[in-house]
């Protein structure tokens, strides 16, 4: 339930065009994986700033390009293009911020 929860509001993220923070875990074939709220997300070479690697662990702001949500694979850039106007970062505690803990479902 939870993971669905923050899924979706990753999907709004995503529409948005708003920033998400996540960090560098580490080097895959493709590109570099990146945890971002709980899942790990991949960060094609050909979408990293320069600088990105030199940052491994440490929290980074990220744009979704693409989310598929039958393999959970969400796909981010570095890069923003035209809407850097609209920059606002959501990080992993906002993302949340409106799921209710176990504890307070039972």
């Amino acid at each position: 339930m939870r993971r669905k929860l923050v899924w979706d509001r990753l999907a709004e993220v995503m529409r948005a065009g708003r920033e998400v923070e996540g960090r560098v875990l580490n080097v895959v074939p493709s590109g570099y994986a990146v945890g971002v709220a709980g899942y790990v997300a991949l960060l094609p070479t050909s979408q990293a700033r320069p600088g990105v690697v030199q940052s491994i662990g440490t929290l980074q702001p990220f744009y979704i390009q693409k989310m598929e949500a039958g393999r959970r694979l969400i796909t981010l850039t570095s890069w923003h293009g035209n809407r850097a106007a609209q920059r606002a970062t959501v990080s992993a505690a906002a993302l949340y911020s409106n799921i209710p803990s176990i504890a307070s479902a039972e």
